[in-house]
């Protein structure tokens, strides 16, 4: 089970960095990022030729917003009309066939969209689409995941796949609105999705804030492709005021954190002198048992081997655990007094804790400054862990974090570039149509940095067009995330 859920985590990491209009298929990298050096060493960054038209920002400079108006926001609870209508598409026998279509239809140029086609097919899900709709202005969403009553790991999360379907068909309706310079209609359409992105992250799970965030790509491929329109209205104030981060995981991260307590509540107990030598050995086989159901496997494939495996590894490690303990200020009386399940047990949680606060203590801080810090503490935790623990539970439970930290940088940087177009824009329309010689030049608004790097976009220009990209990477995970965009105004 703890295989399969990294494995989804994984999925859902790689679409939230993707960048943008980047092929959507996921890669398993939250556990295997750095195996990727070679391959995206090799990749050239993609360029994305934009033609814009200068835009002066609207005169009421709040008009557009890319999430519901706190007017509209309705009582209840969002997740609860988000999976009644994700269940809607369970009953739709020709969906799958039907979101490959919408997946393709979302890879074409504006001008080759089989519109007619597009509109029957939208038609089709209408009812769902205008279900989300009234989800996505409610103001809470609980997903009521019942940690704390069942293991963390083995609790079932359906709605996540169909909640990224559902975020396909919305950015389909935005597309052909735009197509239909609906561009009202269209943000409107792409409140409810960066809405349904953000609601996500409430599921308290690093998987649930990772699909908000590739929901929330969906959605800024469509409001790229808004801003290139030539009557498009300026979305710099919409970009400028969603919240920051849009999607955090940080909640998510303290409940992941507390893994393990979800699994084995008795460990906030662990120093309780009450319990014998009995209550200890259950516990042990209670962990073997863990073990069993989180590997398929492997060496702890099956529960007698489980059981026999840890009973060893206590065996072995016990002369280390009681040392580490009194080394730790613990009298030898009191370690004497422990059976041995329970002084094996405390060392190893200790040991865990030290791994676990060392990996998630980079989530409190932005990417740019967390990156290096958050590589040591990985490589940390690979090299050291596998010597030190007795019980491998930092190895085989702790997430790699920085891949997490990084999406939420990547989805942030997806703000960042498209607010730099649109100060652009607004440049432009003040200056006859000309781009800026540098972005230091551009008063009217103030520029993002990149939330990656902590450091300004490169912005060059030649003649009547520009290169707008994103800094040089500073580690190899981040090389096939960069970005860079030719500019030029329309003539």
């Amino acid at each position: 089970m703890k295989r399969k859920y990294w494995l989804f985590c994984a999925a859902a990491a790689i679409a939230a960095v993707v960048p943008l209009r980047a092929s959507a298929q996921a890669v398993a990298v939250v556990k295997s990022v750095d195996s990727q050096k070679a391959e995206s060493e090799k990749e050239e960054v993609p360029v994305t030729r934009l033609v814009l038209t200068p835009s002066l920002e609207p005169r009421e400079a709040l008009k557009y917003r890319l999430l519901p108006n706190v007017l509209d926001m309705k009582s209840g609870n969002a997740a609860v009309l988000y999976n009644k209508y994700a269940l809607g598409l369970k009953d739709q026998p020709d969906w799958k066939e039907d979101e490959q279509k919408i997946s393709d239809w979302r890879e074409l140029p504006l001008a080759e969209l089989p519109r007619e086609e597009v509109a029957r097919m939208l038609a089709k899900y209408e009812y769902i689409v205008q279900g989300v709709s009234f989800a996505a202005v409610r103001q809470h969403c609980d997903w009521q995941l019942p940690l704390g009553e069942m293991d963390f790991i083995s609790i079932l999360l359906p709605e996540l796949q169909p909640m990224r379907s559902i975020a396909r068909l919305l950015a389909l309706k935005a597309r052909l609105q735009i197509a239909d310079g609906e561009f009202d209609e269209a943000i409107r359409t792409l409140q409810t999705g960066y809405a349904m992105g953000r609601h996500m992250k409430d599921g308290q799970t690093l998987i649930h804030g990772l699909v908000g965030i590739a929901i929330c790509r969906m959605m800024s491929e469509e409001v790229q492709l808004l801003i290139q329109q030539p009557k498009a209205p300026n979305m710099y104030w919409a970009l400028t005021s969603l919240p920051r981060p849009l999607v955090d995981l940080r909640r998510a991260a303290e409940t992941e954190m507390n893994l393990l307590y979800y699994t084995f509540p008795e460990l906030r107990q662990i120093d309780d002198k009450r319990q014998g030598q009995a209550y200890w050995q259950n516990f042990t086989d209670q962990l073997a048992r863990r073990f069993a159901e989180w590997s398929s496997q492997g060496e702890f494939a099956r529960e007698w081997q489980s059981r026999l495996m840890i009973t060893a590894l206590a065996i072995r490690g016990y002369p280390m655990a009681r040392q580490a303990l009194i080394e730790q200020g613990r009298s030898l009386e009191e370690i004497e007094a422990m059976p041995v399940p329970q002084v094996v047990a405390v060392y190893t949680l200790h040991t865990y804790n030290e791994y676990r606060d060392d990996v998630f203590k980079w989530f409190m801080v932005p990417y740019s400054q967390s990156r290096a810090g958050s590589d040591r503490a990985q490589d940390r935790l690979r090299k050291e862990a596998g010597q030190r623990e007795i019980v491998p539970l930092a190895s085989l439970l702790l997430p790699a974090v920085n891949a997490a930290n990084l999406a939420v940088a990547r989805n942030e940087r997806d703000f960042a570039l498209l607010r730099t177009i649109e100060a652009i824009r607004i440049h432009g329309a003040a200056l006859d149509g000309r781009l800026p010689d540098r972005l230091d030049d551009i008063h009217a608004v103030p520029v993002p940095i990149d939330p990656v790097s902590g450091r300004p976009f490169v912005y060059v220009r030649t003649g009547d067009k520009a290169i707008l990209q994103t800094p040089p990477p500073e580690t190899d995970r981040e090389q096939r995330y960069q970005q860079q965009y030719e500019i030029r105004f329309h003539d």
